[in-house]
């Protein structure tokens, strides 16, 4: 039977399935007998995006990850997931390509309690427009609150959760549009075995201002290298009416202190 804090592991590594599900593996890895009250993960991700028409947009970003939880003898535990997004983004449009730095990105994600079944984490976003040219960002401060219920499967076979961001910008260049969209992500996350998983999720991302929403599928393929060291990749497809390009292919590198 599983202890009390490698449950609560496995819980917190549910919350980085949302963008890096190898984080999962790894805690999961961990000695029962280690304090895994501090997780700190690393990633160094690459993203491109093919744009409808010729445009393409890649990303190579580097993330901070820590969780922190208390454990409790006689309450069910809690604890906080901070996160830290520094994007060097290349952006092509019409005859135009430009290299620079991105909009940094920052979440905190707090558990109310652990448990198994179903729990949910609350929390905070917030982009700052760090952007070096106008195509590398919005030019918008935003916050980013999010939600995100999570089912999980018993024998840590996986878990079923959804995520829910909104996005409002509140200050920034006057001249850029604002903005305000809705990103909902369900992920289904499954182990395959002790050292390879895979993910299937779908993001819709609904832009208040106009009405609209795309869409974009994509299915995950993890596997852990040693118990500091995993990777994945991650193809992507838009689909629907309102698609904002072709396709997508992701892959990070992620290391766990």
């Amino acid at each position: 039977m599983r202890s009390t804090g490698s449950n609560v592991v496995t819980i917190l590594g549910a919350l980085f399935l949302l963008f890096c599900a190898s984080g999962v593996i790894l805690a999961q890895e961990a000695p029962n007998d280690t304090d895994p009250s501090k997780i700190v993960f690393f990633s160094l991700r690459e993203e491109y995006y093919n744009l409808n028409g010729d445009g393409w947009i890649n990303r190579v970003i580097y993330r901070s990850d820590k969780a922190i939880f208390k454990k409790s003898r006689f309450a069910s535990p809690k604890g906080v997931t901070l996160r830290w997004d520094l994007p060097l983004v290349t952006t092509h449009l019409g005859s135009e390509t430009t290299t620079g730095l991105g909009d940094l990105y920052f979440h905190a994600l707090f558990f109310p309690r652990f448990r198994k079944g179903l729990n949910l984490a609350l929390g905070p976003g917030l982009i700052l427009p760090t952007a070096t040219d106008d195509l590398l960002g919005q030019g918008k401060w935003q916050i980013a609150p999010l939600a995100v219920p999570i089912w999980y499967f018993s024998k840590g076979r996986g878990f079923f959760l959804v995520k829910f961001q909104d996005f409002v910008s509140f200050a920034g260049d006057e001249e850029r549009p604002d903005t305000h969209f809705l990103l909902t992500t369900p992920a289904l996350f499954w182990r395959l075995n002790a050292k390879s998983w895979i993910v299937v999720d779908t993001e819709a991302q609904t832009d208040w201002k106009t009405d609209r929403t795309s869409v974009k599928s994509g299915l995950q393929l993890g596997r852990t290298l040693t118990k500091q060291l995993a990777f994945w990749v991650k193809p992507e497809f838009y689909w629907g009416p309102n698609n904002q390009g072709d396709w997508g292919l992701k892959f990070t590198m992620l290391w766990i202190q």
